[in-house]
């Protein structure tokens, strides 16, 4: 049996017609994004936030999207996340869902990182977003708007005063006259009787 000689151009053009139809699989193949807008948010102690989770269609991409979370690095405690269990996007467009966060008045201050999750059937996508939590300014408020309070209620009675000076004097001389005329006409000897 001979040996069959395969001229070295046919084999160039199989090659480039096998890499050219890998290239084009792998464009064809349907994948999606997942981003966080805002992508840093901030929570009080007893507070709430979110953020709106997109999930985007590339290549007619319309499979659906479960979605979850996890903390990256260390994880606050008393904070509640909810995020819905999954988007579908419409091919070459978008779908959207909000991430809530719900602190308690016990909630961990501090900054930390809450990963979103996309997961199809072929393919995991992720998403960062930057929690901030802070101290509540509950106590800190009512103590300046009592503070403010007093300083206007002050002012108003200084005011008041100002203005109706004159007549607080007239007042206090009539009641200081009268006062002096009573105590005078109460310790008046008293006449002896006329007898004719």
């Amino acid at each position: 049996m001979g040996v069959v000689n395969i001229p070295h151009g046919y084999v160039v053009v199989v090659l480039v017609a096998l890499l050219a139809a890998q290239v084009t699989f792998a464009f064809a193949v349907g994948d999606f994004s997942v981003s966080a807008s805002p992508s840093s948010v901030s929570v009080a102690e007893g507070g709430s936030s979110s953020s709106t989770i997109m999930v985007t269609s590339h290549n007619g991409f319309s499979d659906p999207v479960a979605l979850s979370y996890s903390w990256f690095g260390d994880a606050p405690s008393d904070i509640t996340v909810n995020l819905p269990a999954s988007v579908t996007p419409a091919p070459n467009g978008s779908a959207r869902a909000e991430i809530q966060l719900l602190a308690s008045t016990s909630a961990t201050v501090g900054v930390f990182t809450l990963r979103v999750t996309g997961t199809s059937a072929n393919a995991t996508h992720q998403t960062d977003i930057i929690v901030t939590l802070v101290k509540a300014e509950t106590e800190t408020t009512t103590s300046t708007s009592t503070q403010t309070l007093t300083q206007v209620n002050v002012s108003l009675a200084l005011r008041l005063f100002g203005e109706n000076l004159g007549i607080i004097i007239i007042i206090a001389l009539v009641i200081l006259v009268f006062s002096i005329v009573a105590h005078v006409l109460l310790h008046l000897p008293a006449r002896p009787p006329r007898y004719y």
